[in-house]
Formats: structure tokens, C-alpha cells, sequence
């Protein structure tokens, strides 16, 4: 693959972002999705392939429309606030300039509201919601180098942080159950990086952590029901003559917050960057799409059980997807956006795949990043566009 930004971007792994575990923000009133609404002109998202995958099963939930972004971006943030609301800070305009420019969605009005803007322009940057409620970002590029900054809800203006120890874009960003951050992997303009560090909101400060595995950007980071972290596949540029290439990876390591230290676990049955990744409720990890090792889109997919280190194959996607933007539902189940053919549902307990209702809307460009509400509502957020809807469970 070439070396621009487009084509890295590939690489860069699916945050499925959910509500907090023990946290209770206010749990937003929605009104009722209308059968009048009319879908926009569909119009095709790149980075999928058919796949001979079995037909899913039909399922009748609902998708709606609801407010506009104000800007469009891509490569940003989107993160769910303990006030119910969603901070969308960054990424590249419709200039392909990185963004300082942050916004809110409201799910009670429906709106998205200017915030303040972040002390750098920011794209493929973390942002993390921290304990007390505000956010963590770090990293990204082009200005955001090695520093990190926090927005504070109730003030709406972002204050720089400590630095990391090294630049970060396309590194993975997990809160740890004693309320640090770990921070893995990721990208400079140069290089692919084999680094990780934790950070601690009590002072402000980054620390290095032990890690001997490859360099990774694009892996994907879950926190398990035990505190561990699993961190698998991504990807690794490398040099050759008048281009660039990327080998991606099957392995998989483990972070221990005891030990602070990553050691190798299982691998999964085939190479993976930019995949989409989900806790399931029995304890296991969902893994699905991303680039393959051919540097294609995957429909392949896996589990991870964390009692036995193991990855098992478990039913393909319907369709091959580069990026698949996913959700984990209230129930425990998993909504894909599997591009401009159709949207699925994954069900850990069966191995297999649900259709539910159409998108109302197929913008150009498509939807990048999908958050689970407070409600169980899930908000869906476009990629080089302002369009935004909901997913009615």
C-alpha cells in the first residue's frame, strides 16, 4: 500500500466506544423513529468486496435520522461523556487539513453544538474518557505529535497534559481499571512504533511501560472482564524502493497492569489491521474484517477466549471490509455497518449474523465511527460528511 494518509488510514482500527460500566448519565428521551423518512440517494463506500458468506437472518429494528454535524471530518474522535453527550473533536476538514474544531451531540435535542477547540490540530489522534469525566487526547497528526491534552465537560475547553514519550498517530488508547490510560503502538511520519506508555491523570505524566513485540500501528485494544488488555494484529510499514509496504500481522499479545509488562498470547487464524473489535458479555473477543495480509479487505473473522489464550474462525462477514464501523448493543450483540450493501448484527451466543432494517441515509463517504448511547440507542457519524442517525435496537 502507498504511504498517504488515505491508504494508512486503512490500517487504523475500529473503536467500538460504549457506555461505562458502573458510571449512570442521564439517560436521554428520543423521539420515536418516523417510516416517513426518506433515504438519501445511495451512493457506493469504498473499501468492500462481496463475500460468499451464508444470507443472515432479517431482523426489524430501525434506523432514523437525527441532526447534522457541523463540519465534516474524517479521522476523528467521537467520544460518549458521562453527561449522556458526544464530544467529536478533530480530524481532517473538507480541506484534508487536520482540525482543531470540536463539537457536542445532544441526544435530547438531537443537535450537535460548537465546543472548544484543542490547543493542536488533530487527526488519527485517542481520545479517552477518563474516571472523572473528562477526555484524554493524545497524539495524531500533523500537529499533535507527542502531546496530549484533556477536555473538561463542564468548563467545554481542552488544557494541555504531559507529553507522551514518543508521537503517536494511529496508536490505541485503552482506560485501565485503576483509572491510567495505556497507550500502544501508532505511527510517526517515519516509522511504525514498538513502544507503549500509561498515563496517570492524578499527575499529568506519561511513563514507558515493557514491551518486546513487533511494531504495531492499526492493532486493535480490548480491556478484558480481568483488566488485561488484548492487542491484536495491526500492521508495519516498511521501506522499499520508491514506495511503501505493509506487513500485517496475526499476532497478539496481552498487557497485565500487575506486571505492566505485554507478553504474547494466541494468534488469530489470519492477519488483520484496521478490524473491528468487541467485548462479548461471556468474556470473549469478537475480531472481524480489516486488511489482510494481501492488503485487501477481509471478511474473515475470530474469537478470542481469554481462559485459554486461543483464537478460533468463527462465521465470515458478509461482506470484506477494510474498516467495518461496529457498536456493542445493550443486549451484547454487535452492529456492523458493513458499507453501501448492508447493515448486520453479530450474535456471539450463535456465531452468526442478523440483517436488521436499512440506512436512511447513504452519504458519500459513508459512516466512520458509531457510539452506543446512554440509552442503548446507538449514534451513527459519517466519514467526509455531516451526516448523522441512530439505530433504534
Amino acid at each position: 500500500m502507498t504511504s498517504s494518509k488515505s491508504s494508512k488510514a486503512m490500517l487504523a482500527s475500529i473503536v467500538v466506544v460504549v457506555g461505562l460500566t458502573g458510571c449512570s448519565p442521564a439517560v436521554p428521551v428520543f423521539p420515536s423513529p418516523s417510516s416517513s423518512q426518506q433515504a438519501s440517494p445511495i451512493a457506493s463506500v469504498p473499501d468492500t468486496v462481496s463475500s460468499p458468506s451464508p444470507a443472515p437472518t432479517v431482523l426489524h429494528a430501525k434506523f432514523s435520522l437525527t441532526g447534522s454535524m457541523i463540519d465534516a471530518r474524517s479521522e476523528y474522535t467521537a467520544t460518549l461523556l458521562l453527561n449522556g453527550k458526544v464530544l467529536v473533536s478533530g480530524g481532517a476538514g473538507e480541506n484534508a487539513a487536520a482540525q482543531k474544531t470540536a463539537e457536542l451531540y445532544d441526544p435530547a435535542s438531537g443537535t450537535f453544538q460548537s465546543t472548544g477547540s484543542m490547543k493542536v490540530a488533530r487527526e488519527n489522534q485517542t481520545a479517552t474518557l477518563l474516571r472523572d469525566g473528562r477526555v484524554l487526547i493524545a497524539g495524531g497528526d500533523p500537529d499533535g505529535s507527542a502531546t496530549a491534552e484533556l477536555y473538561d465537560p463542564t468548563t467545554g475547553t481542552f488544557a494541555a497534559t504531559g507529553d507522551m514519550g514518543h508521537p503517536r498517530s494511529f496508536a490505541t488508547a485503552t482506560l485501565l481499571p485503576d483509572g491510567s490510560v495505556l497507550m500502544v503502538g501508532g505511527s510517526t511520519d517515519t516509522a511504525t512504533l514498538s513502544s507503549a506508555e500509561t498515563y496517570d491523570p492524578s499527575s499529568g505524566h506519561f511513563s514507558p511501560i515493557s514491551w518486546l513485540g513487533p511494531a504495531r500501528e492499526g492493532q486493535t485494544a480490548t480491556l478484558l472482564r480481568d483488566g488485561r488488555v488484548l492487542i491484536a494484529g495491526g500492521g508495519k510499514d516498511v521501506n522499499v524502493p520508491q514506495s511503501f509496504d505493509t506487513v500485517v500481522y496475526s499476532s497478539a499479545e496481552i498487557y497485565d497492569p500487575a506486571t505492566r509488562k505485554l507478553s504474547p498470547t494466541g494468534s488469530m487464524t489470519a492477519p488483520r489491521a484496521g478490524a473491528a473489535a468487541a467485548l462479548l458479555p461471556d468474556g470473549r473477543v469478537f475480531i472481524a474484517g480489516g486488511e489482510g495480509a494481501d492488503q485487501l479487505p477481509t471478511a474473515s473473522a475470530d474469537i478470542y477466549d481469554p481462559q485459554t489464550g486461543k483464537f478460533t474462525a468463527t462465521t465470515p462477514l458478509p461482506v470484506a471490509q477494510a474498516r467495518v464501523p461496529a457498536a456493542e448493543l445493550p443486549d451484547g450483540r454487535v452492529l456492523l455497518v458493513q458499507g453501501s450493501d448492508q447493515e448486520v448484527i453479530f450474535d456471539g451466543k450463535t456465531g452468526t449474523y442478523a440483517t436488521t432494517d436499512s440506512l436512511r441515509d447513504r452519504p458519500h463517504g459513508g459512516y466512520q465511527t458509531l457510539v452506543t448511547l446512554a440509552s442503548g440507542v446507538v449514534l451513527l457519524l459519517g466519514e467526509d460528511n455531516t451526516s448523522a442517525e441512530l439505530y433504534w435496537p
